[in-house]
């Protein structure tokens, strides 16, 4: 049985013990890594450099934030990094609720720097955010132009949300005309 069979070290975790110098990191890894540093940079830098657990450098997290995509639809990226951070949290504070809403928007073409590309004119936004109950924290998990929020969009970001580690415990919305049949 190997330590990454019992969990305690990821493959690129071992190929850089076992003395690689060009690892591959892998999402979930550079994901640790982010919930670590958000807590404390210190800590981080500890555990990296003092403890020589291997970790992705400051420089890889950075880059791997530049790159970081937030596309229309459920934020698959997020939810992975907020996955990496229910090791840090106990059960109460991993129960969350799920707000959405729709917000109008002015509907002009405008461009995205970002990806290098022109947006066509939307009307509106819908948004989903989780928030914790028992603790302070909001993270938008969801969003999507000129899209109506349907029984079947809500239940595949409950499934998302709860699948990272988090209990989705109740919904809040606006009694907009549009919400009205979930």
């Amino acid at each position: 049985m190997s330590y990454s069979d019992l969990g305690i070290f990821s493959k690129s975790q071992l190929s850089s013990l076992f003395g690689n110098k060009k690892v591959r990191w892998a999402s979930p890894d550079i994901s640790k890594a982010l919930g670590i540093a958000v807590i404390s940079k210190k800590a981080y830098l500890t555990i990296r450099d003092v403890w020589k657990i291997p970790l992705p450098t400051p420089r890889t997290l950075r880059r791997w934030g530049r790159n970081f995509k937030c596309q229309p639809g459920i934020l698959d990226e997020v939810l992975t990094i907020m996955e990496a951070e229910t090791m840090n949290l106990d059960i109460f504070s991993r129960l969350c609720i799920l707000k959405f809403d729709e917000m109008g928007l002015t509907s002009t073409i405008c461009w995205d720097k970002s990806t290098d590309t022109i947006l066509q004119p939307y009307s509106k936004v819908q948004v989903s955010m989780a928030s914790g109950i028992c603790s302070k924290w909001n993270q938008p998990i969801f969003f999507n132009y000129d899209t109506t929020m349907t029984g079947g969009l809500l239940s595949d970001i409950i499934v998302k949300v709860e699948n990272a580690g988090y209990k989705v415990t109740s919904i809040v919305h606006d009694f907009d005309s549009q919400n009205q049949s979930l």
